[in-house]
């Protein structure tokens, strides 16, 4: 309302982009965490939840793009990337990747062998699958299953 005072409108804008950044945060460690987690979180992001349940039907799709995911979340390609840089803070494609070494550690977790579990999780090669697992987790998946028996 009017008249207004500008300190406590700068402190309303701070306390909302921090609000924002927290948010951010969590919902970062929650469902993109830098270790192998043997369980992924669910969020009650009605936007996420959809993503999330789009990917897990469609992911051993190994042509599964970005073009495919936005007509399933019925959104332009753009608008997809923009909605996920605001709530993620990264792109479809690098959430694409993380989310299916995620669940590449689940698999890993139950058993199946390193090849298996690359074009079960969308990876055409075995080999690019254990270059991202390595920069992602910092180990191998093979490691990752030797360190789990």
């Amino acid at each position: 309302t009017k008249p207004f005072h500008l300190y406590e409108l700068e402190l309303r804008i701070r306390n909302l982009l921090q609000e924002q950044h927290s948010l951010r945060k969590h919902l970062q460690e929650k469902l993109l965490p830098e270790k192998p987690v043997l369980e992924l979180q669910h969020v009650s992001d009605l936007f996420l939840t959809k993503l999330q349940t789009y990917l897990d039907s469609n992911l051993d799709n190994t042509k599964l793009n970005v073009d495919m995911v936005a007509d399933a979340m019925a959104m332009s390609r753009s608008t997809l990337n923009r909605k996920l840089k605001a709530v993620l803070n990264i792109s479809i494609n690098e959430y694409l990747k993380k989310y299916r070494l995620q669940k590449s550690v689940l698999l890993l977790n139950e058993g199946h062998s390193v090849s298996e579990v690359a074009y079960r999780v969308g990876f055409e090669s075995s080999s690019y699958f254990t270059q991202c697992f390595k920069e992602q987790f910092k180990q191998t998946p093979t490691e990752f299953s030797h360190a789990r028996v």
